[in-house]
């Protein structure tokens, strides 16, 4: 995820000053990581974390993978595209985004996930997928940085199923608002019980789901979306 911000602030710095050397790092930041990648029978590019996670009862062991992750390297590519028109990228985004179709399975890579809340089915691009339901914690900006890969990769594909995988979180996120937000105080984490009680609600996390969902509402043109910020932006702003 580091390596995601940073390959896009190295592009961000070459297009402001047409420097070379921002240009390269990014490039060289790219191939070191697509080195280390894993691709799937079908296709699908994932990028592990090799490192274990744990947090209270959730115990991520190595190599796992993230949603948010693959959904930040997908934009990645998308911008590495528009910077170069190299083809090579888009194929690499088009290989990063088939890893969205990837459901649960109890061994090997996914993220996405189809869950109850609320009696309502919702799906979400786990951030940390855990193979127990209760411990999904459906986080807010882990799974809108996944939709903004998909944004991207079909920003430039016009897949159409790449479309559906977009609005589905979308609708997800929009539609469960009122399990993470917290009146009158930053809003949750994430919409479930479990992981209200691991990471509680955060007032810089909380402030940029605000700046996410106004996004959200210029990417899709539902005002809903800017209802939700608004909301959350009333509930607490310092």
């Amino acid at each position: 995820m580091n390596s995601s911000w940073y390959i896009n602030q190295m592009l961000s710095s070459y297009h402001e000053s047409n420097n070379q050397l921002y240009f390269d790092r990014a490039i060289a930041t790219s191939k070191y990581l697509i080195k280390w990648s894993i691709t799937d029978d079908n296709g699908a590019v994932w990028f592990p974390y090799r490192f274990s996670h744990a947090v209270r009862t959730l115990r991520l062991g190595t190599p796992w993978y993230s949603g948010m992750a693959q959904g930040m390297m997908t934009s990645v590519f998308v911008n590495l595209y528009d910077a170069t028109g190299d083809e090579y990228w888009k194929s690499m985004a088009s290989g990063t985004g088939k890893s969205f179709d990837q459901p649960k399975v109890e061994s090997g890579p996914w993220f996405h996930n189809v869950a109850l809340l609320d009696g309502k089915k919702f799906v979400y691009y786990e951030e940390y997928p855990a193979l127990a339901d209760g411990q999904n914690a459906h986080v807010v900006n882990g799974h809108i940085y996944a939709l903004y890969g998909l944004y991207d990769y079909y920003r430039i594909s016009g897949d159409k199923h790449v479309r559906w995988l977009f609005d589905v979180g979308a609708s997800s996120i929009r539609d469960s608002f009122g399990a993470y937000r917290n009146p009158g105080k930053p809003s949750w984490y994430s919409p479930t019980y479990y992981g209200r009680t691991v990471w509680e609600n955060p007032a810089n996390y909380h402030k940029g789901v605000i700046n996410q969902l106004r996004t959200l509402a210029e990417i899709t043109g539902d005002g809903e979306f800017s209802r939700q910020a608004d909301f959350l932006h009333a509930d607490f702003h310092a």
